[in-house]
């Protein structure tokens, strides 16, 4: 089955450094970025996305196999998932977005409530 847009994000873990975390370390806590890129300049603003209260994770930090088939996604490609601190599926995406257009999609998503995009 895929996950959609306004649905529960499928339970995963990740590496954190090197301490293994999982979904319930981040629920009611953070907004939660998944993403793989080619070119990735995200990481350039993680002080900024911890300040504004999102975790960012790349990709292979993801230990959960078959987490991105839960999405009907490609590991082999770039793609963008936001998730917010309910643990429900804001937006998902083939492209990553600039750091602005996250922070704009997170704001447009507090405002407007669950799903609004």
């Amino acid at each position: 089955m895929i996950t959609k847009v306004g649905s529960q994000v499928p339970y995963f873990e990740f590496l954190d450094g090197i301490e293994g975390k999982n979904l319930y370390d981040l629920k009611q806590r953070y907004h939660i970025v998944i993403y793989k890129a080619e070119n990735d300049t995200l990481e350039e603003y993680e002080n900024e996305f911890e300040k504004a209260g999102v975790k960012l994770i790349d990709y292979v930090q993801i230990t959960t196999k078959d987490f991105l088939e839960s999405f009907g996604l490609d590991e082999s490609k770039d793609f963008f998932i936001l998730v917010d601190q309910y643990g429900i599926v804001q937006y998902v995406s083939e492209k990553v977005p600039s750091f602005q257009e996250i922070m704009n999609l997170i704001s447009f998503a507090e405002d407007e409530g669950c799903c609004a995009l």
